[in-house]
């Protein structure tokens, strides 16, 4: 279904995936640290938090899979575009939050040498790891090797818990590894895709009913509370990685569907500036702060201020992203 389609429109499907991952992103942070509060709205941000990570390193293996190339141009890029900002904007975290609260300014520091990093920022780190992974490893074989590498050692660190009688440096190292390593997984799952598109095209509507059972099937597993960013997986890890896995490539799968019947305008502008919108959304921005404020004034009901606040919230990232996007790599 997608042989026919240009470049620009195989961009355009995976800008407006990442749109939606990123709306996701803002949904569960706007439940929890903005406050937002409605009926329902902590087994919503619960849902959210069990796929929406892993649907973007999915879709971040299927973009670089589409423009990789070998050599030290691709690995000048991931470092331009990832590891400096992921440095540049953890030290700009750092210092907003130091102006409006007392911080362990060395804790901060360890969190983010040892890329265990900070909300949302440590998704960058993880993805710096990845990339260079997929970079440096030539054939398909040692790359599959890593992965089952990452497998296992997910399942150690699951198993075995980060140890607390440790140094601060070693515990975030570990956390580092252990994340990374399911991060992997799922990239790997997005360079498949891609790799194996021409297939999967061809059979389309037969993956999306499989993976709709699939989705179903979820109905008789309980969520597990997820935090990838501290690698905590929930009660079962098995759990965690078949529900992420399968909704995330059924959300896949449906954009690839309909990708030729529609135009994801309006979500494609919001995936190009995905990165941004992670970055300003966040509390030390102050965003939904404000963002909530200016809704309760025109709104009563905690539904519509909820709506308009993620609204507002998105804006006004956007605005600041194309306010600073060419001097500070956005």
């Amino acid at each position: 279904m997608l042989e026919n389609q240009s470049v620009s429109q195989r961009f355009a499907y995976l800008d407006a995936l990442k749109g939606i991952a990123i709306i996701l992103v803002v949904v569960a942070h706007m439940l929890g640290e903005g406050e937002f509060k409605f009926i329902y709205s902590p087994e919503i941000r619960k849902f959210i938090y069990t796929f929406h990570m892993p649907l973007f390193f999915i879709l971040c293996g299927i973009s670089f899979s589409i423009s990789f190339n070998k050599g030290k141009a691709t690995l000048k890029k991931s470092i331009y575009k990832v590891l400096l900002p992921y440095l540049l904007w953890s030290s700009i975290y750092l210092l907003l939050t130091s102006l409006s609260t007392k911080i362990d300014i060395k804790e901060w520091l360890i969190a983010i040498f040892t890329l265990r990093g900070r909300a949302p920022l440590w998704f960058l780190g993880s993805l710096f790891i990845c990339q260079i992974l997929f970079i440096l490893i030539e054939s398909p074989r040692k790359i599959l090797a890593i992965v089952i590498i990452s497998i296992l050692l997910s399942l150690t660190g699951y198993y075995l818990g980060i140890k607390n009688n440790i140094s601060l440096s070693d515990k975030y190292l570990q956390i580092s590894i252990y994340r990374t390593s399911s991060c992997i997984i799922f990239f790997y799952i997005g360079w498949l895709l891609n790799k194996h598109k021409d297939f999967i095209n061809k059979n389309i509507e037969l993956y999306i009913i499989s993976f709709i059972i699939l989705c179903f099937s979820t109905y008789f597993i309980s969520p597990p509370s997820v935090n990838l960013h501290l690698f905590n997986l929930g009660s079962n890890i098995f759990s965690f990685f078949y529900i992420s896995i399968t909704y995330s490539i059924t959300i896949i799968l449906f954009f690839i569907f309909l990708n030729n019947f529609f135009r994801y305008s309006l979500l494609s502008y919001i995936g190009k500036y995905s990165m941004g919108i992670m970055i300003f959304h966040y509390t030390p921005f102050q965003t939904m702060k404000y963002s909530k404020f200016l809704s309760e004034i025109l709104f009563t009901k905690n539904e519509l201020i909820f709506i308009f606040g993620l609204i507002l919230c998105i804006f006004i990232s956007i605005i600041s992203t194309l306010l600073v996007n060419k001097k500070l790599m956005l």
